[in-house]
């Protein structure tokens, strides 16, 4: 396994994560986090196994802000979908990727509202609710360009 000595530098010098929450995923005691940050300790004294955990931290923290705003707008049962990272595994067999799009403020805004909905069972949510369920599921199609 190769480190990444941009993705090392990124995570202790450029990223806003705390230094005990660096140290406790990569495995490490705090003290040689805070000494890589302040400088009092090269990169290239620290083992290689906390190099490589540093590396794979820096690159998973990454990947997940990257997939944090991505969305995949698939076609699934007659109806377009608006899918998150996590939630692609649901799929159905016969679900078609249509587009792969940053989520708007109004994808987010369709994606709270969801989870309202979806925690209110059919029969008792009020037509509010449904209304502005099914607007913001239009706002948010309409706002990653489709009609």
């Amino acid at each position: 396994m190769l480190t990444h000595v941009d993705a090392i530098i990124w995570l202790l010098f450029e990223s806003d994560i705390k230094t005990t929450k660096i140290a406790k995923a990569c495995k490490t005691n705090t003290q040689t986090i805070e000494n890589l940050r302040n400088r009092n300790k090269d990169l290239q004294e620290i083992s290689l196994k906390q190099a490589i955990a540093l590396s794979d931290y820096a690159q998973a923290i990454k990947e997940a802000e990257f997939h944090a705003k991505r969305r995949w707008v698939v076609y699934e049962e007659n109806k377009l979908k608006i899918y998150k990272y996590e939630d692609l595994h649901s799929l159905s067999d016969t679900a078609q990727l249509i587009n792969e799009i940053t989520a708007t403020q109004e994808v987010e805004a369709f994606e709270k509202i969801k989870t309202i909905y979806s925690h209110t069972a059919p029969n008792e949510a009020q037509r509010f609710i449904l209304h502005r369920f099914k607007q913001a599921e239009r706002d948010a199609f309409r706002s990653i360009g489709f009609q």
